[in-house]
């Protein structure tokens, strides 16, 4: 549970960071988002920092109820509206993965489906996608699905500009190999 409060403050920070480096064409973007974004930054910050308490109840249920404030993909939706496969549609894959972190309050899996899928129609060699997807397919129960992502993710040859991301992807695609097929 820890790991998926640290990815979607690793989201929103990357989040920040998309606005923070976007071209002028997404100045409207930055505006907005800036301005919404880091306060929420700091209540995942926070909701991080009480998780680790994980044994007590209340404070985990404290930090769904915070968590389930910052859900707010109006940025993404923005950065979509101007330019849908801006880092390799990665807007698409931020909402995917806001759906499949907020489950409990709310986020459907049917729905970041929905937004990976439109995303691999944009960019099919995004490793994250095919790694988003297969989880997304794998809490719908669709498990074929899900292995034919893995397979395609650790068959794809590695782009040189990302091969943290590339090594981040195959890593998690082998461990979920190994857990659920």
């Amino acid at each position: 549970m820890m790991m998926k409060f640290g990815l979607l403050l690793f989201l929103l920070l990357s989040l920040t960071f998309l606005i923070s480096c976007a071209s002028s064409n997404v100045a409207e973007v930055e505006n907005t988002a800036l301005k919404s974004t880091v306060p929420k930054v700091e209540v995942v910050a926070k909701t991080d920092t009480l998780c680790k308490k994980h044994e007590d109840l209340s404070v985990l249920r404290e930090c769904i109820r915070m968590l389930a404030q910052v859900r707010n993909p109006e940025a993404m939706n923005k950065v979509i509206e101007i330019q849908p496969d801006y880092l390799g549609a990665s807007a698409y894959d931020a909402l995917a993965q806001l759906e499949l972190a907020t489950r409990l309050t709310g986020g459907k899996a049917e729905k970041a489906i929905e937004y990976l899928e439109k995303a691999l129609k944009l960019e099919k060699e995004n490793t994250f996608i095919r790694l988003h997807l297969a989880e997304a397919y794998l809490a719908v129960n669709r498990d074929a699905e899900a292995k034919k992502q893995i397979d395609y993710l650790l068959k794809m040859k590695p782009d040189p500009d990302y091969l943290p991301e590339y090594k981040e992807s195959t890593e998690k695609a082998k461990e979920l190999l190994k857990t659920k097929f």
